[in-house]
């Protein structure tokens, strides 16, 4: 998430809001002394999945994990 807050675009309305409230987040856990520091790294630099880049690229894969792809809002996922 600090990656996503310190990367988003402060004239885009929601970008503005989401990282707003991821900060807060993180403020919120580190007040609660939840984060644990070993468990910050990004070394394999990866990316907050629920915001993933060319979706339409994507291939679906059955194996023996079940996983699927669609479209859907925000009040879906919630």
């Amino acid at each position: 998430m600090q990656k996503y807050i310190e990367n988003a675009d402060m004239n885009n309305a929601f970008e503005r809001k989401l990282s707003s409230s991821m900060q807060e987040l993180l403020v919120g856990l580190d007040d609660v002394n939840v984060l644990e520091e070993g468990l910050m790294k990004n070394e394999k630099h990866r990316h907050f999945s629920l915001f993933g880049q060319n979706i339409d690229q994507k291939e679906i894969h059955f194996g023996d994990v079940y996983s699927t792809i669609y479209k859907g809002s925000f009040a879906q996922l919630a």
